[in-house]
């Protein structure tokens, strides 16, 4: 019921916003080797899953978006942020031979431009304006999600190759993490404390539900900033939990090395060794 009151017009923006990105799935080298194989079958879970996540965000939940900013957030959340997490995971290339990391698409934005564009999607599409436009004009609605998922697959995505980085990738991962949720929290806690309606022009069915627009928004933004909260914990969780492999690997290499034959050591050895056959060779003469 709620997909016959998509129009196709939207739908189509919808849909064939999505192609470039199969297309670069489509693009991802693949390598022989069994490991490799396992890794492909997993891409291809996850490009799946993100797919159907972003597809059925859309078309799922198009009529409740439309009556409450509770389910407009939890679409945006569903089919732009979880999605394009999916995404970005499964458009990590596989490591090529020789190489220590693997290599990831190269997408035309990096850490920073990737923020700015984040918290700039973001800002645009909750002004009053752009949100009543995106409710009341289905085109509009559809170029909001579609920004939202791509500025979402982007963002994650640099997050990926900040943290492919050998050097500081935690803390790189720490301070990309905190400049992308900072702004969402903000938000958050703008919708969640307020006392003034800011988005008047939801479609509120007496009848359906009795909740009032300022409810609506509050618990809206307590949606939003648990999201946040929540992802910016896992983002952190998996920084330590890094963080601390790395650590325990060099620790034991360390200690390793501790045990072995120091090189100065072993030519003293072998300088006395030397010295030792030549003086029994000469004493023989």
């Amino acid at each position: 019921m709620a997909a016959a009151t998509i129009e196709p017009g939207a739908a189509a923006i919808v849909v064939a916003a999505g192609l470039p990105c199969a297309l670069r799935y489509r693009r991802t080298p693949q390598l022989p080797h069994e490991r490799a194989r396992r890794g492909a079958h997993l891409r291809m879970l996850l490009f799946a899953a993100g797919a159907a996540a972003y597809l059925a965000a859309y078309f799922g939940l198009a009529q409740a978006a439309r009556s409450s900013l509770v389910m407009h957030e939890a679409r945006l959340l569903i089919g732009g942020e979880l999605a394009g997490a999916l995404l970005a995971l499964a458009l990590v290339a596989p490591p090529a031979a020789g190489r220590k990391r693997a290599g990831l698409l190269r997408f035309p934005t990096g850490p920073a431009p990737a923020v700015a564009l984040w918290v700039a999607n973001l800002c645009i599409w909750h002004l009053q304006a752009a949100l009543e436009g995106s409710i009341h004009h289905p085109a509009i609605g559809a170029i909001e999600y579609v920004c939202f998922a791509a500025a979402a697959t982007n963002m994650w995505l640099a997050l990926a190759r900040r943290w492919g980085d050998n050097r500081g990738r935690e803390l790189g991962a720490v301070l990309y993490t905190a400049a992308i949720r900072i702004p969402g929290v903000a938000l958050a806690n703008l919708l969640l404390w307020s006392g003034t309606v800011f988005y008047p022009w939801y479609i509120h069915p007496s009848v359906v539900r009795q909740t009032s627009p300022l409810v609506d928004q509050n618990v809206a933004g307590a949606v939003l900033l648990f999201a946040n909260v929540l992802l910016a914990l896992a983002v952190l969780g998996g920084a330590y939990l890094s963080a601390r492999s790395r650590l325990a690997v060099l620790a034991s290499g360390h200690s390793r090395a501790a045990h072995a034959p120091e090189p100065v050591l072993d030519g003293a050895i072998q300088a006395a060794r030397s010295l030792v056959e030549g003086s029994a060779s000469g004493a023989g003469s």
